[in-house]
This record gives C-alpha cells, sequence and structure tokens, in this order.
C-alpha cells in the first residue's frame, strides 16, 4: 500500500488580525506531512472550521469561531463551551480514523483542554493537549495555534 500524506499548511498569525486567514500554503511548494504533524494539522483544521462552512459535509467542524466576537465572558462558561467543541472535534476526527485506517502515530486518541491562560487585557489563550495512539502527546495554544 502507497504511503499517505497530508498536505501541510503553515499558520499565519501576521494575517489573523488584518486579513481573517488562519491558513495559507505560503505560495510555495506543498509539501507532503504523514506522522504525528499530519495528526495535529487534521484536528487544528477540523476544529478552527466553522461547522456548516465546509460545501462537502456541512457537519464538519466546530463552533469554536462563535466565541470570538461573542458576549461570553465568565471563564467556567468559556471552559465549558470549548470542552463541548473539542469533544465534537474529537468524534469526527476518531470516526475518519477509523474508517481510513491510519497508523497510530496518525490516528488521535484524545484532545483535552488542560487549561484557560489569560492573553492580554480582555482575551484567554486556551491550552489543548492533543494525545495519538502511539501515546505521544503534544500541547498546543489556541487561538494563536502555538506548538508548546
Amino acid at each position: 500500500m502507497a504511503e499517505t500524506y497530508d498536505i501541510y499548511y503553515a499558520l499565519l498569525p501576521e494575517l489573523q488580525q488584518t486579513h481573517g486567514k488562519l491558513f495559507s500554503f505560503i505560495f510555495q511548494g506543498a509539501i507532503g506531512v504523514r506522522g504525528p504533524q499530519k495528526m495535529v494539522n487534521r484536528w487544528l483544521k477540523c476544529f478552527m472550521t466553522t461547522k456548516g462552512t465546509d460545501p462537502t459535509n456541512l457537519n464538519y467542524g466546530t463552533q469554536f469561531n462563535s466565541l470570538f466576537f461573542s458576549n461570553v465572558s465568565k471563564l467556567k462558561d468559556i471552559q465549558d463551551l470549548v470542552s463541548v467543541y473539542i469533544d465534537d472535534c474529537n468524534a469526527q476526527i476518531k470516526a475518519f480514523d477509523r474508517k481510513y485506517g491510519l497508523p497510530p502515530e496518525e490516528r488521535l486518541q484524545n484532545a483535552t483542554l488542560e487549561s484557560l491562560l489569560p492573553d492580554g487585557v480582555d482575551g484567554v489563550a486556551i491550552q489543548v493537549l492533543l494525545r495519538n495512539q502511539a501515546n505521544a502527546s503534544f500541547p498546543l495554544v489556541l487561538p494563536t495555534l502555538t506548538v508548546t
């Protein structure tokens, strides 16, 4: 069986504020990605895609983006909502993994909300821990999407 690769896309933190872009192919040749980075990319893409915006699957994605510019201000409410969105994303990624039989390092075991961190005057950074079936863990911070 041939090796399967995902397309690597880069984060654009400098364009998030001005153009609303989160991801890009950086106008260079696409890079094939496999292993843990493929799992992280698939999870981030699903989590950051607003549910109902993918024309090929209207159930794909989460409502995480609805938190931006919302009037949800209590940390407990944010924590509860983000936990629901993470669970939704986990279910979608696990269903995909079962369907396509990916290797353990590319399959999601679980993603959990680790903490909410103050970010600026009125912002919150969300730390999520992703774990693959090979039992390796990958902490990342949302919405800056930096892997720690």
